[in-house]
């Protein structure tokens, strides 16, 4: 993840950030009330100190050695130990305890600071020595587990030797008694060999066993050398070093902050006043804030990123559509038809080019198709094998492409996406159809300003779209009847138009969209930025990897990591994006000049007027649904060419 991500991370969760730092400031803000106008401080602040000198050279005095022992003296079990042993709060204490280190001196302060010189120096003995006692109980566990080892080797030995006596001594036996072969003699001289080693190793081992025991318990790394008076300091001392001690900042270098013994008694500080005691509290609250947005954001199962979309789906990223507005999708606006200038309708050009661009391969239809009353082979209801048996086309048959828009779950932007491809599509010159299939939760007649009307092909206003809401008009019909007459005007719809759009139920919610699969050319997975999870991710990636259908690419919705406008306005292509403008600026435009919109889209919902295309004929769900499409078809190519089913040519 790039580093301009992780900023526009944090610019969207600005609010934390702002509460952290202010939270922040006001404890530092409250400090200030532990201190008096004109008689001084009402509270004394001490610390007291001990300094731990490296005992062993082997051991060595390097800042990560020393950095390590004072490591355990703070922030391990031994500030717990030590509070324990007082009887004061763990956390209270470790927040008032620090470890400085000298690497040129090889020596380790430990220091406390206390509201009275006698608890400070309690605090610092209880740490100083629950600190070397665990260093001593470390030493003889070390010491302990030597002799431990050296008592397991000379027993092993001791084994090994009994094993190899009891072998001898049955071999000679056998000698003795005149039984035994060239080989048992062979093997008699190997053991006694062996046992002479044995023995010699036995011996060994013996000797360093009780050299091992004879060694006395190693002195701790560090031994007490000077414990420091106890110093007078300031308040903002103290709250400093309560602030750093409870965020975990407990060990520095003698170059970072100085020894306690260096430090004088002083009548002022920089951090005395409340400002700087809030600007100093404010940063540790922002940095703690940008510390949880972090670690938040990597426990996030939600896909946020396309390297985070393309790790999960398998699949690679073919689109982002900016951030629709909320107003926007509250008013269902289809972008390319009420904005074509937008952001979010060049982002599904975009997706449309990457179709044609990558497999998308859209071949002239021949003339018969469009003229052949035949070319169809549309069955009648009384024969409904016929009607069943429905072969999709190959080969030149086969010329339209059926694209299916699905998501792994609701919610996802896959209606939307299906619409403004569609639209894009028929922009573009391609006879397109928009087939609503799902049946549950019927939408995309809302994003086309249409009426639900199942088994009708209905005109858009768009030229070259065309849109079904449903092949069925009896709700009681059975899912599975109803994906097979879905899949059966779809199969023969592929015969009369250039495309056919698909807009499914969620992959993972019901079966719907997999019962289309067999029927589909391109599957487009439409997710959410922020919302689709990786698990359901893996899971429709999965699906459509059994499956075997071939997958365009993954478009991600609501995205708000492309560059957007910022873009197009270096390049001064903003002016073109109109619709995008401020609210106030496009008013003063309007005021000024009309708006200027595209001839060849109409406004949404409004019907054009078609003397070829009979928009009061009814279809039924089945056959009459695709020989609706296609006397459709040919009436728009006989308008567009003067000649029966002609093309134009381009």
């Amino acid at each position: 993840m790039e580093p301009l991500h992780y900023l526009r991370l944090l610019r969207r969760r600005w609010i934390v950030l702002m509460l952290c730092t202010a939270v922040g400031a006001a404890a530092g803000y409250s400090s200030t009330l532990l201190r008096s106008d004109d008689n001084g401080p009402i509270v004394s602040y001490w610390v007291a100190s001990d300094i731990l000198t490296v005992t062993d050279p082997a051991f060595g005095t390097s800042d990560i050695a020393l950095s390590r022992l004072a490591q355990n003296a703070t922030l391990g079990d031994v500030p717990n130990a030590a509070a324990e042993s007082l009887g004061v709060d763990p956390e209270q204490f470790r927040s008032s305890i620090r470890a400085v280190t000298n690497a040129a001196d090889g020596i380790v302060e430990l220091s406390a600071v206390a509201l009275s010189p006698e608890d400070a120096r309690a605090r610092v003995d209880a740490l100083t020595g629950t600190f070397l006692d665990e260093l001593r109980a470390n030493q003889q566990r070390a010491h302990d587990d030597a002799v431990a080892d050296a008592n397991a080797e000379v027993e092993r030995h001791r084994l090994e030797r009994s094993r190899l006596e009891a072998l001898i001594e049955d071999l000679t036996v056998t000698q003795e008694a005149g039984d035994a072969t060239d080989d048992d003699l062979a093997q008699l001289r190997d053991l006694n060999s062996q046992r002479d080693l044995e023995n010699v190793l036995y011996a060994t081992a013996i000797n360093t066993a009780a050299e091992v025991r004879r060694q006395p318990v190693p002195e701790p790394e560090l031994e007490l050398t000077e414990n420091v008076r106890q110093v007078q300091i300031d308040a903002g001392t103290y709250g400093s070093r309560i602030t750093l001690g409870s965020a975990g900042n407990r060990v520095f270098s003698a170059n970072e902050v100085g020894l306690t013994r260096a430090v004088t008694a002083s009548t002022g500080s920089a951090f005395d006043s409340a400002a700087a005691r809030a600007l100093l509290a404010g940063l540790i609250g922002l940095l703690l804030g940008v510390a949880a947005v972090l670690l938040h954001f990597r426990l996030d199962p939600r896909l946020r990123t396309p390297e985070d979309v393309e790790r999960a789906f398998g699949y690679s990223v073919i689109g982002e559509v900016p951030v629709i507005s909320r107003r926007d999708r509250r008013d269902q606006v289809l972008h390319a038809v009420d904005r074509p200038r937008s952001y979010v309708t060049e982002a599904h050009r975009y997706l449309r080019s990457a179709l044609l661009f990558a497999r998308f391969t859209f071949a002239p239809r021949p003339v018969h198709d469009l003229t052949d009353s035949h070319s169809l082979s549309t069955p009648t209801h009384d024969d409904p094998a016929a009607l069943h048996a429905v072969t999709p086309a190959s080969g030149d048959e086969r010329q339209a492409r059926v694209v299916m828009v699905t998501s792994p779950g609701a919610a996802e932007g896959k209606t939307t996406t299906a619409a403004n491809l569609a639209v894009t599509l028929a922009e573009a010159g391609y006879d397109t159809v928009l087939i609503n299939c799902d049946h549950r939760i019927p939408r995309a007649h809302e994003m086309l300003g249409l009426p639900y009307l199942p088994g009708e092909v209905q005109e858009t206003g768009v030229p070259d779209l065309l849109f079904i809401a449903d092949v069925e008009r009896d709700i009681y019909t059975t899912p599975e009847r109803i994906s097979e007459r879905q899949r059966s005007v779809i199969d023969r719809a592929r015969q009369v138009v250039d495309v056919v759009v698909l807009d499914t139920a969620p992959i993972l919610a019901t079966n719907d969209a997999v019962d289309l699969l067999p029927s589909t050319d391109l599957v487009v997975v439409v997710c959410r930025e922020g919302k689709t999870t990786a698990d359901d991710a893996a899971d429709a990636r999965d699906l459509l990897d059994r499956m075997g259908v071939p997958v365009a690419g993954v478009l991600v919705t609501g995205a708000r990591s492309i560059l957007g406008g910022r873009y197009y306005a270096r390049y001064r292509y903003g002016r073109y994006y109109r619709d995008e403008r401020p609210k106030a600026r496009r008013k003063a435009k309007r005021a000024r000049a009309p708006e200027r919109r595209p001839s060849y889209i109409p406004k949404r919902g409004r019907q054009p007027a078609r003397p070829d295309i009979d928009l009061t004929r009814s279809a039924s769900v089945d056959d009459e649904v695709v020989i609706d499409l296609r006397d459709r078809a040919v009436a728009r190519h006989d308008g567009d060419t003067g000649q029966p089913g002609g093309r134009p040519q381009t």
